[in-house]
């Protein structure tokens, strides 16, 4: 999450101007919140969803050699993830979309 909040930092100028440029053409500030959210949204939860496709297949490849995987745990392990990535996609979206569309004002 520190890595992708520190890229998104150093490219918050490119991307203002792309963004300007967008503006200028005739798209509303929604649709380009619209577009960030979406972009965030990949950039955060695609490699979180690929992780946790991996667990789920390891672990139950892995049900024949260790009988101790607990289902539940590991569910409630996965919500707690969640929760925390959803917590830190909405602060970064909010601090993200204020300096992204500081042209607007």
């Amino acid at each position: 999450m520190n890595i992708l909040y520190l890229y998104l930092h150093s490219s918050l100028e490119r991307e203002r101007k792309k963004y300007e440029s967008i503006s200028k053409l005739g798209v509303s500030t929604q649709e380009i919140k619209s577009l960030i959210t979406k972009e965030l949204a990949i950039l955060i939860y695609t490699p979180v969803t690929f992780a946790i496709i991996l667990l789920f297949l390891v672990l139950f490849t892995m049900t024949s050699i260790v009988s101790s995987v607990d289902p539940q745990m590991l569910i409630v392990g996965i919500v707690i993830t969640l929760s925390l990535l959803t917590i830190g996609f909405v602060v970064i979206r909010k601090v993200y979309l204020n300096k992204l569309l500081s042209f607007d004002k």
